[in-house]
């Protein structure tokens, strides 16, 4: 299972971001994820257009919410490109064949958060919320048709919301601010970049 989280961090620019990124995942190896990209699936969220470019997607070619599939994005790569490229953005359009990005990601998966803000803002999660809905998928768990001696699941749900709640960084979490060691989007940005990291656990 894929999830996409994003990591902010203090750096002098980009390239020490993206060390810092890397260092701190090490730690979290076999526990949190067994293999990561910086990217991955949701390469190009934090592009400056990126939702003006997604509308003009939906609209052209109607999708009305449904995802693409692989070989869809293949077909129409061209003109997805164009649409990108018109609007002034960089790198590969974000319905581009992510394995075939680079490891270190396309043109805007690494950017200062100044100039992503609002983006990470709509990325945010109520990390209270998202604990007590694992909470409650625990307790439907114990209360349902199930093994009452088989407490595995129950446990699960409720560690879930344990990590949650402590805003520890987890496979749960949206975003991870590295320096406060938590979920929080830093009021005074300056220094601070966004990395968008695909993980798989």
């Amino acid at each position: 299972m894929h999830k996409g989280i994003i990591c902010l961090i203090k750096a002098k620019d980009k390239e020490k971001a993206l060390f810092g990124i890397k260092d701190f995942l090490k730690e979290y190896e076999g526990s949190v994820w067994d293999w990561y990209v910086i990217g991955g699936r949701w390469n190009q969220i934090l592009a400056p257009k990126i939702k003006e470019y997604k509308e003009q997607v939906n609209q052209i070619f109607e999708l009305s919410d449904r995802l693409l599939s692989q070989r869809e994005k293949d077909y129409m790569y061209d003109e997805l490109q164009k649409m990108w490229e018109r609007l002034g953005m960089a790198g590969e359009n974000p319905y581009c064949n992510h394995y075939k990005l680079p490891n270190d990601g396309n043109a805007y998966d690494i950017m200062k958060l100044i100039a992503c803000l609002n983006n990470v803002k709509e990325w945010q999660q109520d990390f209270i919320k998202a604990g007590k809905e694992n909470e409650d998928r625990a307790v439907k768990w114990i209360n349902g048709e199930r093994d009452r001696d088989n407490y595995q699941m129950y446990g699960y749900y409720l560690e879930r919301a344990g990590k949650l709640y402590s805003q520890k960084f987890c496979f749960e979490c949206k975003i991870f601010n590295i320096e406060e060691d938590n979920y929080s989007i830093p009021e005074y940005v300056d220094g601070y970049y966004a990395v968008m990291v695909d993980i798989h656990n």
